[in-house]
This record gives C-alpha cells, structure tokens and sequence, in this order.
C-alpha cells in the first residue's frame, strides 16, 4: 500500500466542526439572515433538543470564533461564521 499525498480527513475534523455542530451553524445562519440573530430557546426548538445542550454546542461555537453570545442573550454570526457556513453550504 503505497502512500498518497492527496489525503484529506472528514470535513468536521480539518475544521475542528463536527458534523453536529454544522448543523447549529447552519440554523443560526439561516435565522439570522431573516432576523439579524437567533436565542437559544429557538434554536433549540427549531433542532429538537434541550435548550441546555443547545446552549452548550454555541458556547464551543463561540470558542471557536463563529459565533458571538452571551448567558441569556442573543446569538449573531461572526465573520468568520458566516464565511464557514457559506462555504460549506456551496460545497454541497
């Protein structure tokens, strides 16, 4: 078995985005492109789960610099967010 340069891991991990949390990303994108933000109640109705895990996946989104949020506040896309989503949302 020979080895090849042209190698490229999933997705999720060249990114450090899982798939699960491409869906968040994806959600609060297209919320915000309607209304310029999103909550986490809505979020998490709109992906049936928890508000509690919710608020947990955009806190590491947040960690990762793709989204802005605070306890109890709302939820804005970054630039760079937006950038990652549009990108892969046109690679689909």
């Amino acid at each position: 078995m020979s080895v090849s340069g042209d190698f490229k891991a999933v997705k999720g991990y060249q990114s450090g985005v899982t798939a699960a949390a491409e869906d968040y990303l994806e959600m609060i994108y297209r919320n915000s492109e309607i209304s310029g933000h999103m909550r986490i109640n809505f979020l998490a109705a709109k992906l049936n789960v928890p508000p509690a895990a919710a608020a947990r996946m955009v806190q590491h989104l947040k960690e990762l610099g793709l989204v802005e949020f605070e306890k109890y506040g709302l939820i804005t896309m970054t630039a760079k967010g937006r950038e990652f989503i549009r990108v892969n949302l046109s690679n689909r």
